[in-house]
């Protein structure tokens, strides 16, 4: 498990005007709560998932849910990676209300566990 504090980042190189140039890209987690409305669907939460990548993924595969999303599911749990400010999808899930109440707790706890002294 990561370190409180610690951080996963990439570092890519470049030359710019013949000067070394060292760019440091943080990448961190996130789990996000989508509903279908009429207009569509609408986010309505995020959790932070921090920033190594196997810890989020454990969390995200205890979450209860079905893999097999469809555009007329009306709650989704999207697992997304930041990287470089832009979002990709990792992973996604359906769900129904009971199991979005399950999901919450499920993140809590083990948001809770990670941040425990």
């Amino acid at each position: 498990m990561q370190a409180s504090g610690l951080k996963m980042i990439n570092l890519s190189s470049g030359i710019v005007n013949g000067l070394k140039e060292v760019c440091v890209m943080e990448t961190t987690f996130y789990i996000l709560l989508h509903l279908k409305t009429i207009d569509g669907h609408e986010n309505f939460g995020k959790f932070a998932m921090g920033n190594h990548k196997e810890t989020a993924d454990n969390i995200f595969r205890q979450l209860k849910g079905n893999s097999d999303v469809t555009d007329q599911c009306g709650l989704h749990l999207e697992f997304i990676e930041m990287h470089d400010n832009l979002p990709y999808n990792i992973k996604m899930l359906s769900c129904s209300l009971d199991q979005l109440a399950e999901n919450v707790k499920i993140i809590t706890k083990e948001t809770f566990k990670r941040f425990a002294v």
